[in-house]
């Protein structure tokens, strides 16, 4: 778990400095800090997360970096399911978890968290502003075309081979909360979200507990995350 937490925690961290650095980036190639953090900062973060993963891979385990390391491939299935273990219960627990995540909790963690330690105004994820339907950009088709299938499907797949794949199964017999937690590390360069993003980590949590593999995490991130960027259009 600890390492879990500084590897994440790593990723949250070159996350936060690659924030800092948009502002004086923005400024010096006239391109709006918005468009760099939706177009420019994920590719990065992105590529350096792999690189966290296949240098955990080598010096933990002595393996290479691949599809099987980080349980994408094969797909293999969770089938075990009764009345007293933790898949059934993910049925119930799932939507509750996301409920709290999503409803009434998202926008006042959101408000409580920038009031203290307020982000970046040009933020496009989920900023007090963003939640009220104010974006720094116009979002064209052409922005959201480019966000829908080549962002995030690439950032969707890498942050959950992440956590989903690789981390997932190294987290104990708890995994299924611990991850919400590495989770929180994870996005520390989003700091505002992260009240809301422990129940919906373990929410994620619970999914992959119950299919056994990292692949309907990664549909349900894609899903959620293009149904958010397609409201985001006017």
């Amino acid at each position: 778990m600890s390492r879990a937490i500084g590897l994440a925690g790593f990723s949250g961290a070159v996350g936060l400095a690659m924030l800092a650095a948009v502002g004086p980036v923005a400024r010096w190639s006239g391109v709006s800090p918005t468009v760099l953090e939706m177009c420019v900062l994920p590719f990065l973060l992105n590529a350096v997360n792999i690189a966290v993963i296949a240098w955990a891979l080598r010096h933990y385990e002595g393996r290479r970096l691949t599809a099987a390391a980080v349980g994408l491939w094969p797909i293999r299935w969770e089938t075990r399911y009764s009345a007293f273990s933790v898949n059934w219960k993910a049925w119930l627990a799932f939507p509750v978890l996301l409920v709290v995540a999503l409803g009434p909790l998202h926008r006042w963690s959101v408000d409580a968290v920038w009031h203290v330690l307020p982000g970046p105004g040009w933020s496009a994820d989920s900023t007090p502003a963003i939640l009220r339907g104010a974006l720094p950009i116009h979002m064209t088709v052409g922005l959201l075309a480019f966000e829908l299938l080549i962002r995030l499907p690439f950032s969707v797949l890498v942050e959950e081979a992440f956590m989903s794949g690789f981390l997932y199964p190294r987290l104990g017999p708890w995994a299924f909360v611990n991850v919400g937690l590495v989770g929180c590390a994870y996005h520390l360069f989003q700091w505002w979200t992260i009240p809301y993003l422990l129940p919906y980590g373990i929410a994620m949590g619970l999914l992959r507990r119950r299919f056994g593999n990292p692949w309907p995490n990664i549909g349900w991130h894609y899903a959620t995350n293009a149904i958010y960027f397609c409201t985001l259009v006017k």
